[in-house]
């Protein structure tokens, strides 16, 4: 018989060479690149840099929230009336280590146009870390009097875009310690 298939993939590296060990050792201090408030939250959204200029890692506070239900569609309307704040109250955002494995699939889904689509199957992987030790090399300190922000141990891990056609939902959503 006659097969088709398509394969997509996304790769994204984190420009997070800065990375360091946050003081208490059970955390790792990560540069941000923009923190937004949204009026749905109270908690400021934090944005970490990708190596590509239109994606992002967005790191959303979650303590106490429900996680079950479409996390996309509640991430997508979080995200709708993001505003930069003028004045980041911080550089960097202290993070739990985490590495999340994702796979779901579905015996069949619906295509571009209503077609039938066959199987379909997403896989992901994130390890964050602090990296190895590096004996003798020189580590840069944190910033002087700059506190970086708690992440509460409970947050949504989303990749976002900007200027993806017009696609105004994440890549990629997962509940962290939640």
């Amino acid at each position: 018989g006659e097969a088709e298939f398509s394969v997509g993939a996304l790769h994204i590296n984190g420009d997070w060479s800065s990375a360091q060990q946050a003081q208490d050792g059970k955390r790792i201090c990560l540069p941000v690149y923009c923190v937004g408030a949204s009026p749905i939250l109270k908690e400021p959204i934090v944005y970490l840099a990708t190596s590509s200029k239109e994606v992002f890692v967005v790191l959303i506070p979650w303590e106490g929230k429900e996680t079950t239900g479409d996390l996309c569609g509640q991430v997508a309307e979080i995200m709708a009336p993001v505003e930069p704040m003028a004045e980041p109250p911080f550089e960097r955002v202290a993070v739990p280590p985490l590495k999340l494995s994702y796979c779901r699939g579905t015996s069949a889904a619906t295509g571009l146009c209503g077609e039938e689509a066959g199987s379909l199957v997403e896989i992901a992987t994130v390890s964050v870390c602090a990296g190895r030790d590096m004996p003798g090399a020189l580590v840069e300190p944190p910033p002087a009097g700059q506190t970086p922000y708690d992440m509460p141990l409970q947050f949504l891990f989303v990749v976002w875009h900007a200027n993806v056609d017009e696609i105004n939902e994440p890549l990629f959503v997962a509940a962290v310690g939640c």
